[in-house]
């Protein structure tokens, strides 16, 4: 920068350092002539280079609350071929020095962490003048333009929607699905008893699929799930709605401690467990009965109506003594019959004879 004062031109040097991230690269600075008073400004140059022209394009990387992004690589290609790159600093600041003399289209790109954006910066080369007292142009060699203020802006990502989990599909986990969000490079999964996400509790991230399948969920239990979005940038709220689901009994998950085991469906099938104590809910009579859930189960009773009973009834058809049953639940149970021809007998006989006179059922289980 020159300026001339009494006929006398004095030289004004600007270093902005070579290491193109400082803020006098991010937005070059304008003349300001508040305390000095220049008779003539000849010319003002802003070297890219020590010795010869190029392009300047500076610009700053920024995520969508305004903090600089800092480690972001920016990519310079002119007709697909790359003239430069640089990488933001720690202000977000990058600059990528071109060694071009001519007017060219560039696409600028910048990536972070999965992350992309480009833009489309066109560069026109300019004549320089000087001027000297008084008023007299003189034309220069030309000097190729510069382009600052090339701003990128790396957006957190946006809240999943329409999240769902299975109920009881699967013995082996819970499927829970979501909706991609925008800009989102990877989700977190939060689990909870209660249906208030402020329970939530951490279960799973780095999922890079709109799925997940959770083998840890206990069956039988209730869970409610919620999906967070994340990117380098930052991570969404929680999904706007979360569902609940359940992973459901495995036919070997049953009681141990019963005479016959009674599987855990069956006992949730009826509302019997309290507190998760399948075992206390297998000797428990719901409905009064006098009969406990396991030998209902055997039975095929329902275990909480009192009516509901097994029950034999002796009938002629044709002449021939027929027992009949209810209920009868087919090839899941072995029936069978047993007989005494009075009641002072000690033993019930099976099969039965003409003799026998009183009869009862065992039922086994197949």
């Amino acid at each position: 920068m020159w300026h001339q004062l009494e006929s006398r031109a004095y030289p004004i040097h600007l270093n902005m350092g070579w290491s193109g991230n400082q803020n006098a690269w991010y937005n070059l600075p304008n003349i300001d002539d508040t305390y000095w008073v220049f008779d003539t400004i000849s010319s003002v140059v802003f070297n890219v280079f020590p010795s010869g022209t190029g392009d300047l394009l500076t610009g700053r990387v920024l995520d969508n609350s305004g903090n600089p992004v800092s480690g972001a690589v920016i990519t310079a290609k002119k007709n697909q071929t790359t003239v430069g790159t640089a990488t933001s600093g720690v202000n977000g600041i990058y600059s990528i020095k071109i060694s071009s003399s001519k007017e060219w289209n560039y696409t600028v790109t910048a990536t972070y962490a999965g992350l992309s954006s480009s833009l489309s910066i066109s560069l026109t080369p300019s004549a320089s003048t000087r001027l000297e007292y008084p008023n007299t142009y003189y034309p220069g060699t030309g000097v190729v333009g510069n382009s600052w203020g090339n701003d990128f802006t790396f957006n957190a990502p946006s809240t999943p929607t329409s999240l769902s989990a299975t109920d009881g599909t699967s013995t082996d986990y819970v499927t829970v699905t979501w909706s991609a969000a925008t800009y989102a490079t990877s989700y977190e999964l939060w689990r909870g008893t209660e249906s208030s996400s402020t329970y939530a509790v951490y279960l799973a991230s780095n999922i890079t699929a709109t799925a997940y399948q959770d083998v840890t969920a206990t069956p039988g239990v209730m869970y409610y799930y919620w999906v967070k979005a994340v990117n380098a940038v930052g991570t969404s709220a929680f999904s706007t709605t979360g569902d609940d689901g359940y992973r459901a009994f495995s036919p070997l998950d049953e009681t141990s401690t019963t005479p016959v085991p009674v599987p855990y469906t069956w006992l949730d099938d009826y509302g019997l467990v309290i507190g998760e104590d399948y075992e206390a809910a297998g000797y428990a009579d719901s409905d009064g009965d006098g009969y406990v859930a396991w030998e209902e189960y055997v039975a095929g009773t329902v275990p909480t109506n009192i009516v509901s009973r097994f029950l034999s009834n002796i009938t002629m058809v044709n002449g021939l003594l027929t027992i009949e049953w209810m209920p009868d639940l087919g090839g899941e149970r072995t029936y069978t019959i047993f007989g005494k021809t009075n009641l002072v007998d000690s033993a019930w006989m099976t099969p039965t004879n003409a003799s026998t006179r009183f009869f009862r059922i065992g039922i086994d289980m197949n």
